[in-house]
């Protein structure tokens, strides 16, 4: 009975140190012996999907999607044996909200209806189970392959004329620009996602899109914000924030999606272009400046200035409008922060001609009407043009009679056996009758050309 006893004692304290044994297991290890079990289980579903489905599962778990199971994609493949073409989760299960953004973008609204051209979310992100993170750069989206993936559907001739698209060549476009190669560089740059959006990209026709032209300064702003500070307090930016639709916004002046650096001489905005390819598309505008109250001579008169005919000769040291007037910080010259403002003129001036002072301020700026002009200049310049109309008209009149009367009755010229020591002009007289025909020559050849520099005769002067 005692022997019995004291077993009976010693398998009741083995009871008592097994169960408090277990109780003094850690809960991470308790978690972590539950979790290989699951994985153990979970490992074996994937290796019975992989029997039968030709899936690399090194290439899906190096997806994004690659911490998921078979089974959460596809519920209806629990049961075996499962149908050939087996429902899959939708992407709003786990992306509800960016679900809900993309179905009222105009991608979302065109695959509604059942375009061809618009493929859901594996149309832009890949296959599912090749799916990466955007930072990837072998992502489909990431922003150096976007222009790739985007003009798959872009450069469609097709799509731009159903849709009425009226952009040409948008992506090739847009590889030529300063975004594009900084990108390329290695630099933190704007691709198509940072301006159109990701995923609630609508048409920018539409009052909510950010690239509606009320919204392209609070777009540009995201890389940009103090120049976008700059043009939001300019006359430009602040009509534009009234309601002005021609107002220019940033890609007025810069361009769309061909944006180029101030410096390349086919940008819009380089010193020679400014004038005549950006400022005059609105300045220059009969309509726009009868509309708005606009002087209509500021681009005339400054391409017959001396800066306006050295710009137009291609000189791009010269001064142009954003010289003067400033390039996002345009304000009306009877703003005193203007940079045209009368009590700021000698800085503004200043910066190519040193020591201006205040006497650049004098005469006015702009002239095109002799009505503005000083007496002295508009008569020098009447007696100018009336002097060359007569002498000119003389010249023409006296010569045409003498060649008449030659015709009719041509001169006897005496032979040198007759007059043998005749001699029509002496050396000294030819050497100024040829040095005053080709002054003349050379002074009216580049007198036209000053005066019209873009034609092709004025060109050889350009190298000057």
């Amino acid at each position: 009975m005692r022997r019995w006893r004291s077993s009976e004692r010693r398998l009741q304290s083995r009871q008592t140190f097994v169960g408090s044994a277990v109780g003094r297991i850690p809960l991470a290890a308790f978690v972590g012996i539950l979790a290989g079990v699951f994985l153990a289980l979970t490992a074996h579903a994937q290796e019975d999907c992989l029997d039968c489905h030709e899936v690399d599962p090194e290439v899906v778990a190096g997806s994004v999607h690659g911490f998921l199971e078979c089974l959460d994609c596809h519920p209806a493949a629990e049961e075996l044996p499962h149908a050939e073409e087996i429902a899959v989760n939708a992407c709003a299960n786990c992306h509800d909200d960016l679900t809900e953004e993309y179905a009222s973008s105009v991608h979302g609204v065109q695959g509604g209806a059942g375009d061809p051209l618009v493929t859901g979310c594996e149309g832009c992100h890949g296959p599912a189970h090749e799916m990466l993170s955007s930072t990837d750069p072998q992502a489909p989206t990431h922003p150096l392959r976007q222009p790739e993936v985007c003009g798959d559907c872009h450069a469609s001739a097709e799509l731009a004329a159903r849709e009425q698209i009226h952009l040409v060549l948008p992506v090739e476009s847009y590889t030529q620009s300063i975004h594009s190669r900084a990108l390329q560089m290695g630099e933190d740059a704007a691709s198509c996602s940072d301006c159109h959006g990701s995923h609630a990209i609508l048409r920018s026709s539409d009052y909510d899109s950010w690239v509606h032209h009320d919204h392209i300064s609070e777009t540009c702003s995201h890389c940009h914000a103090e120049v976008a500070a700059q043009y939001e307090r300019s006359v430009h930016g602040f009509a534009a924030a009234q309601g002005v639709r021609e107002a220019p916004v940033c890609t007025d002046c810069h361009g769309e999606h061909r944006i180029l650096e101030p410096l390349r001489e086919d940008s819009p905005v380089h010193p020679t272009n400014i004038p005549k390819v950006t400022c005059e598309r609105c300045h220059a505008d009969v309509k726009l400046n009868e509309k708005y109250g606009l002087a209509a001579d500021k681009v005339p008169s400054f391409e017959q200035s001396y800066h306006g005919l050295a710009s137009r000769f291609g000189i791009a040291s010269v001064a142009n409008c954003a010289s003067c007037h400033g390039v996002h910080d345009i304000l009306p010259s009877s703003d005193p922060r203007a940079h045209t403002h009368v009590d700021n003129l000698g800085e503004t001036c200043g910066q190519c001609h040193p020591n201006a002072g205040q006497r650049f301020a004098i005469g006015p700026i702009h002239v095109i009407d002799t009505e503005a002009e000083h007496p002295a200049v508009f008569w020098v310049r009447t007696l100018y043009i009336w002097t060359i109309t007569l002498v000119i008209g003389f010249m023409l009149f006296h010569n045409s009679f003498d060649l008449y009367r030659k015709t009719k009755q041509p001169p006897l010229r005496p032979t040198l056996d007759e007059v043998p020591d005749r001699v029509r002009m002496s050396r000294g007289f030819r050497v100024a009758h040829a040095l005053m025909g080709g002054s003349f020559v050379v002074l009216t050849y580049s007198g036209f050309a000053l005066t019209y520099p873009e034609a092709w005769w004025a060109s050889p002067l350009h190298v000057w």
